[in-house]
């Protein structure tokens, strides 16, 4: 098939009210502005180069995003063919490629209120071919840039640490020297209030964690904390069951970063939000943690207020309307002080 039989194959998809009002900007069609501009840049016959294109990987991979769209968003099944059709240009039409669904780890960051996606494949020269991410390359040199900086400010630990914690997906991250970090007594009263369902039911959470006085001691055995965030889009705030989705996106990094530290072996330890989630039950408090060496304890259950940490690391706390940001801490020592 050549590229401008695939152009009108794509056309043919949608009517004509369907073209008329996404040239509009109607709200009527569920789609971002992303998928609205690639759909509407396609009609440029100069804009995308002349070849030809496999009819076969065409239609895998609007099948593959069609099974991935009905698993992962099926609340919202009318965006579907604008997002599927979207991709296929800019993978067959734009010629970007695009990698495995099951490979997919993308580095987010809020600029303004709107979340930007980022590929690690693009920016490696990997392979990339179902995802509409932008290329991490610009990303990589503001890293190696920030990353630079602490190692001159901090240490050579300090800045080990800040690279994986860009690594495992979290793209803002702030140093606190323990000395400077407050420990509220008046944070455990929200955790007794129990909104999240987890106090006294698990080993990451109060009172499990112990006091906030054994916290501090605790914390105070290293030198430095290094505040880590990400933030989700969340319609609905007030809504505790909402965030769910996001918390286990966040807790899946935390355990991505947790492989490339090791904390219990190198002497560190990790803070996340909310709770654990790797056991369907916590055995607290009948017996011990069945794994203790990922077992993270809540950063709020240590008397912080997330607010004022975030504020200390010089991190952003608020990230626009209808955006949750989650935080989680690496306490450690610097072995390599600048």
């Amino acid at each position: 098939m050549k590229t401008e039989d695939l152009a009108d194959v794509i056309i043919a998809e949608f009517t004509g009210e369907e073209w008329e009002m996404l040239d509009s900007g109607a709200q009527d069609i569920p789609v971002n502005d992303f998928y609205r501009k690639t759909l509407l840049e396609m009609m440029d016959p100069y804009r995308f180069f002349t070849g030809e294109v496999n009819d076969e990987e065409v239609e895998a991979l609007r099948e593959a995003l069609e099974a991935h769209l009905a698993e992962t968003q099926p609340e919202n099944p009318d965006a579907h063919k604008y997002i599927i059709w979207a991709s296929v240009i800019r993978t067959f039409l734009d010629g970007y490629p695009m990698h495995p669904l099951k490979e997919v780890q993308y580095y987010t960051k809020v600029n303004d209120g709107v979340r930007e996606y980022f590929c690690p494949r693009k920016g490696s020269g990997g392979e990339c071919r179902y995802c509409v991410a932008k290329s991490c390359e610009p990303l990589y040199r503001e890293w190696e840039a920030v990353t630079a900086s602490t190692a001159v400010k901090y240490g050579r630990t300090s800045a080990f640490l800040q690279k994986c914690i860009l690594e495992a997906g979290f793209l803002n991250s702030g140093i606190i020297k323990t000395e400077d970090l407050h420990f509220e007594e008046e944070v455990r009263k929200y955790c007794k209030e129990n909104v999240c369902h987890h106090y006294n039911s698990t080993w990451a959470c109060p009172p499990a964690v112990g006091t906030v006085e054994e916290c501090r001691e605790r914390v105070l055995k290293f030198d430095y904390l290094q505040l880590f965030s990400e933030a989700y889009y969340l319609p609905d705030a007030s809504d505790w069951d909402s965030m769910k989705p996001a918390v286990i996106d966040f807790k899946r990094d935390v355990t991505r970063l947790n492989s490339l530290l090791d904390p219990t072996k190198n002497g560190m330890q990790i803070l996340s939000n909310d709770s654990c989630e790797l056991c369907k039950q916590c055995t607290y408090p009948d017996a011990p943690c069945r794994n203790p060496g990922k077992l993270h304890h809540s950063i709020e259950g240590y008397g912080f207020y997330i607010s004022e940490l975030a504020r200390q690391a010089g991190i952003p706390y608020y990230n626009g309307k209808d955006m949750i940001t989650l935080f989680g801490a690496i306490l450690y020592n610097e072995q390599d002080p600048a």
